[in-house]
């Protein structure tokens, strides 16, 4: 089966990091071919995979164009791939109808919800139905976006996000990296990481951080992640009089190591989030998450089990369970052992893995519908 895996985003975000996932674990099994906008970043990523790849001049790679549309009509035209399989790109599954491709595939990678809805367009859904296969939801909160949008819900399976397992760093690896960071051996460091934009919600971590830091001597913050919003975030630390103990450490390929770091990872997320590869890559590592109630966040946090969710943008409720995971150890290593194992049973790499094959398979007609 011959796939034309389609990034139109010019960042690297979770979408562009479970393609290079999914494409390079089934490399050997189906012939994939990467299409990428020419600015993306993510292009030297795609490059590196062990299938051919292609870069385009797209006219506007974040939304539908009809320049873009003919152009992907051309190109798989020109191809003829069994299925196309976008992440967005809908320019992309119009001009694979139109160049005659049987299958198309649309993964739904983020949610908005009641409080971000997406604008109000006339026969949106039917022109999504015309023009897509099957669906693929990364969470039940992205399935209900979809049903608000008209989407055919019998087109829809849903498939977790699946992180491979990080790597754990050395004892001493460990003892220099905080040590580059100005951090004592002994702290306990919060950590996030994701791009730093308002949806994220990094400001209501740095507001939380805030209140508890007087309270909480060996607590350290740390940011892992880029964007628009940095400099206003590093501002913000500064008028709290956190910057001392509080880190950016920019936009980093591989943020595992710092990850190694976290005592508790925080998700504040306050719009898109589905299943946050951050918490997937922490609960492998046995750190909990302390999660926003946004999205899909409590279809992976379960309260005192993995982890505790709060009310999306209440900084003071993030702060009460920064110190009760702060101060009750005990519990924090219930939850550490537990998240290792929702990580096994649910958010591995290997089961993601599986299900796409399964989907790819199906539609390629291996496997009974």
């Amino acid at each position: 089966m011959k796939i034309a895996e389609v990034i139109t985003d010019t960042v690297v975000g979770g979408a562009e990091k479970q393609v290079l996932s999914l494409v390079s674990g089934l490399a050997g099994e189906f012939e994939f071919k990467v299409y990428y906008p020419e600015q993306s970043a993510v292009a030297p990523l795609v490059r590196a995979l062990p299938v051919e790849s292609q870069a385009l001049s797209l006219s506007h790679p974040e939304k539908p164009t009809l320049a873009d549309t003919f152009l992907f009509r051309e190109v798989f035209r020109r191809e003829m791939p069994d299925a196309v399989h976008t992440h967005a790109g809908l320019s992309a599954r119009i001009g694979a109808r139109l160049s005659g491709v049987p299958l198309t595939i649309s993964t739904r990678h983020c949610a908005y919800g009641a409080n971000n809805p997406r604008p109000a367009v006339p026969l949106r859904g039917a022109l999504y139905n015309a023009v897509t296969t099957l669906t693929v939801s990364t969470a039940k909160a992205a399935t209900e976006d979809l049903r608000a949008e008209g989407v055919d819900m019998r087109r829809v399976v849903t498939v977790q996000n699946g992180v491979a397992f990080p790597g754990r760093l050395p004892y001493t690896e460990k003892s220099r990296l905080l040590s580059s960071l100005g951090f004592p051996e002994n702290c306990f460091v919060i950590g996030g990481c994701g791009r730093l934009e308002d949806i994220k919600g990094f400001d209501i971590l740095l507001r939380a951080g805030a209140a508890v830091a007087p309270r909480c001597p060996e607590m350290r913050f740390l940011i892992v992640g880029d964007g628009t919003k940095r400099r206003a975030l590093e501002t913000q630390a500064e008028a709290a009089g956190i910057a001392p103990i509080c880190r950016f450490v920019g936009f980093l390929e591989d943020p595992a190591p710092y990850e190694n770091l976290f005592s508790v990872n925080v998700n504040p997320s306050r719009g898109t989030e589905t299943s946050c590869l951050v918490t997937s890559e922490c609960m492998a590592l046995g750190i909990p998450t302390l999660a926003s109630d946004f999205g899909g966040n409590p279809e992976m946090v379960e309260n005192g089990v993995n982890g505790y969710l709060f009310p999306s943008g209440n900084a003071a409720a993030l702060a009460d369970l920064l110190v009760l995971l702060y101060t009750n150890r005990p519990l924090l290593r219930l939850l550490s052992h537990s998240s290792m194992q929702t990580y096994r049973r649910r958010f591995s790499r290997r089961r993601m893995l599986s299900d796409y094959r399964r989907i790819f398979d199906k539609l390629a007609g291996r496997l009974p519908s």
